[in-house]
């Protein structure tokens, strides 16, 4: 129990790293948001703050999160046991993924980080050496 007070504890910590996603009581130790998936055993923003990878124990894949809307946009499928540890490139063009099945999994995002200049996000924030967790 004790653990997953600190993961959560951590992701609260990351969401408010990764920028701001609404008013948040931080008198009150009040979390940004909550996000729910099962019993989550690793999440990871993107270099650039605007996708949020989450994997689950009990699941063989990593739900991919838009941070602008909070949706699942996207998820990879292929490990046979739970996905214990996500991360993603400095670039952000790959996620790696890291499962009780003794196996590690490279997936290419490109095709959604092409899309940067399309959306008009502006340009690309500094990088930072935190990945993951």
């Amino acid at each position: 129990m004790r653990g997953a007070k600190l993961l959560g504890a951590a992701i609260a910590i990351l969401l408010l790293a990764a920028g701001n996603f609404g008013q948040v009581g931080l008198s009150q130790g009040q979390p940004v948001r909550t996000l729910g998936f099962g019993e989550v055993t690793s999440v990871a923003f993107s270099p650039d703050g605007r996708y949020l990878a989450v994997g689950t124990q009990g699941g063989s894949g990593v739900q991919l999160i838009d941070t602008s809307s909070w949706q699942v946009i996207r998820t990879f499928e292929g490990h046979t046991g739970s996905v214990l540890s996500v991360a993603f490139s400095p670039d952000g063009m790959l996620l790696a993924s890291g499962s009780y099945d003794e196996t590690i999994k490279l997936w290419d995002i490109s095709d959604l980080v092409g899309r940067r200049g399309k959306r008009g996000r502006g340009p690309r924030p500094p990088r930072s050496r935190l990945h993951s967790i």
